[in-house]
């Protein structure tokens, strides 16, 4: 039998089997909120009345509840696997408790980095942000607000005829811009891999960067006085075996993961079997430059990997904010035409104690700011820049 959506018959059972899976096969069923009546919420909330859409913004009830940065509820396509958005026209962020504009990604609008969004044709910005954050499932509840501002104007990019927005801009003067996604022209972007700051000091994009990177400007490297690492979005797959062997003196390993093995149902003795370490030796090129490393909201599952080995070992300094506090394997489940990942294993700090929900702590905290984006300025990266000419 094919779950249909456009039946709402069809919606209760799947409600039923999802609620479920996560009642009896999810790690962190503890750290979910009131759990035990999220089903009861989220079954009043359907009625035969209701469009597709509305369906599966409350289904997400479920998942939003679970507190899991891998939790989500999602359409999918022919081949079951959810499509993954291209990057926004606009990027946004939760700046000085306002939703700030802070990368324009296309051509030909008077939109700049550092105006503030007020509204959104009729809705207020804060207000989109508050409906943005029921689509979201969030381990590290400090987190909350970048998270949902960051995807807040995502669905620009889809949507059909005029959005209007209304901004005030670094004089203070209110605009109102009219955009269409059929006239969007997008900037053709290539982020360096490594590049000179000054002053001795380099910067190294993990998400881009890779072992032959690192090998065709390892004698500058060498030489560096300081090395900033930014890890705020996911670093590449190369990371841990092309770039980590640079940075480390003796052999490091992962952390704490075990995956839970069920054989009764409501979380009953359920048995963890510890996860074979990864290990990575160090290639004999250390690089011995004082390192800062930049974390944050992003850095999530295998760049959490990546962040807890730096922090454990102590490789360097980490700058920016916490990171999502979610790490893990992902689970996939699906039922007629809905899918969900979560977490599928349990992830502790070295010494036992909790790590979702709280992940890799900043040693220096660093907010952006909003005078300084509307300079061009990456106030993370220059107060590790600071860190690291005034550590010498």
């Amino acid at each position: 039998y094919q779950l249909n959506l456009d039946r709402p018959e069809d919606r209760l059972p799947t409600i039923i089997i999802f609620w479920n899976v996560f009642q009896h096969f999810h790690p962190y069923l503890d750290h979910a909120a009131a759990w035990d009546s999220v089903f009861v919420q989220t079954m009043k909330r359907l009625s035969p009345t209701i469009t597709r859409a509305e369906f599966m913004h409350a289904a997400r009830n479920l998942t939003t509840s679970l507190n899991d940065g891998h939790a989500y509820l999602a359409s999918t396509n022919s081949t079951g696997i959810y499509k993954r958005p291209t990057a926004p026209a606009l990027e946004t962020a939760w700046v000085e408790n306002q939703l700030v504009v802070s990368k324009v990604n296309i051509e030909n609008t008077p939109i700049q980095p550092g105006d503030v969004v007020l509204r959104v044709d009729a809705k207020e910005a804060k207000g989109l942000v508050d409906y943005y954050r029921g689509y979201l499932s969030i381990a590290n509840q400090e987190n909350e607000n970048l998270l949902a501002a960051q995807g807040a104007l995502n669905w620009l990019g889809s949507s059909t005829g005029n959005v209007n927005l209304t901004l005030t801009d670094s004089s203070g003067s209110t605009k109102t811009i009219a955009l269409n996604s059929q006239n969007f022209q997008f900037k053709a972007t290539a982020p360096a891999a490594i590049r000179a700051l000054g002053d001795g000091v380099y910067y190294v994009n993990t998400t881009y960067a890779s072992e032959k990177d690192i090998k065709e400007n390892l004698a500058a490297l060498q030489q560096a006085k300081g090395i900033v690492f930014d890890m705020r979005a996911r670093p590449s797959g190369s990371f841990t075996r092309g770039v980590l062997p640079y940075l480390i003196e003796e052999e490091v390993e992962t952390g704490n993961w075990s995956i839970p093995h069920y054989t009764f149902p409501d979380q009953k003795n359920v048995h963890f079997e510890p996860v074979k370490k990864w290990s990575v030796k160090p290639n004999g090129q250390y690089l011995p430059a004082k390192k800062a490393f930049l974390i944050g909201h992003n850095t999530l599952s295998y760049g959490e990997s990546c962040a807890e080995i730096v922090d454990h070992y102590k490789l360097g300094t980490m700058v920016g904010g916490s990171t999502a506090g979610t790490n893990g394997n992902i689970n996939f489940s699906g039922a007629g035409q809905v899918q969900l990942t979560w977490t599928g294993m349990k992830v502790l700090r070295r010494d036992g104690s909790p790590y979702h929900g709280v992940g890799v702590l900043p040693e220096i905290r660093v907010q952006p700011q909003l005078k300084d984006i509307r300079l061009g300025k990456d106030s993370q990266l220059e107060a590790a820049v600071k860190f690291l000419q005034e550590s010498r």
